[in-house]
């Protein structure tokens, strides 16, 4: 499978780490698997939609159970991180 991952951190040390980590189990992806990245990040716009349509259309399809079996199951939105 495509394996490509992305890190962001400040802390110096860690990256100095992850990336010694990294070296180790693998000196660089695969080429298709690079150019398959190259892609996803010049579409990401539509990556992003599309994903978001997804997720849409399963909260839709728990709201619409909760609805049906409201009597025995409930559900409020989270307030997310703080």
């Amino acid at each position: 499978g495509v394996r490509i991952g992305w890190l962001a951190t400040r802390d110096v040390r860690f990256l100095r780490r992850v990336a010694e980590l990294r070296d180790y189990t693998t000196i660089c992806s695969s080429a298709p698997s690079q150019i398959l990245a190259v892609a996803a990040l010049q579409n990401r716009d539509h990556l992003w939609q599309r994903a978001n349509a997804y997720v849409d259309a399963g909260r839709r399809a728990v709201e619409a159970v909760l609805a049906r079996h409201e009597d025995v199951l409930s559900w409020g939105p989270a307030a997310g991180p703080i």
